[in-house]
């Protein structure tokens, strides 16, 4: 797409005699959890309010494969608050819910850095909300690894045989 900008000069003085900047730049992909599926190995991946509270009585599956063939897809939160033992998030390693549990996230219990470790390189997020108190939801920034790739993980991995590809942090506050 082409896009044109005008600028006009309502100010005292010499038409055109203010300096000014406009910087351009593109955007990150912005997925969230209700487009059901996407094929990408870089972006921004949210909750239904993308940036703001998520709604009560959702419920979404949402699979995230790699864009690139042969590569494991990975997302890393960024910030993560769900209604505490009400509203949660769960994480598969594949391409449907029936593939094997990494983890269930409630309130600010973040899944930190989560990378696929199966063959097809995907990961599927389950999201389901109560009746009550929406809140802020998540943010993650989507990666993509290729599997030869060591791993790497500024935190600790949980278990220690690695073989969730999950870290652990810390503190993310």
């Amino acid at each position: 797409n082409t896009y044109f900008i005008r600028v006009y000069d309502f100010g005292a003085g010499t038409p055109g005699s203010t300096d000014f900047e406009i910087c351009v730049s593109d955007l990150p992909n912005v997925i969230d959890i209700t487009d059901g599926s996407a094929s990408v190995c870089s972006g921004l991946f949210y909750d239904s309010g993308i940036g703001s509270d998520y709604l009560n009585n959702e419920s979404y599956v949402f699979t995230l494969s790699p864009g690139v063939a042969g590569n494991l897809v990975g997302v890393q939160f960024n910030t993560f608050q769900l209604e505490s033992g009400f509203d949660f998030l769960y994480v598969y390693d594949g391409t449907s819910l029936n593939a094997p549990l990494i983890g269930g996230f409630t309130g600010s219990n973040s899944p930190g850095v989560i990378t696929a470790t199966n063959p097809a390189g995907a990961l599927t997020f389950y999201f389901t909300s109560d009746f009550s108190v929406p809140n802020p939801g998540w943010n993650a920034n989507i990666f993509c690894v290729s599997p030869n790739a060591a791993p790497s993980c500024p935190g600790v991995y949980a278990p220690a045989n690695h073989s969730t590809g999950v870290c652990v942090f810390p503190d993310l506050h």
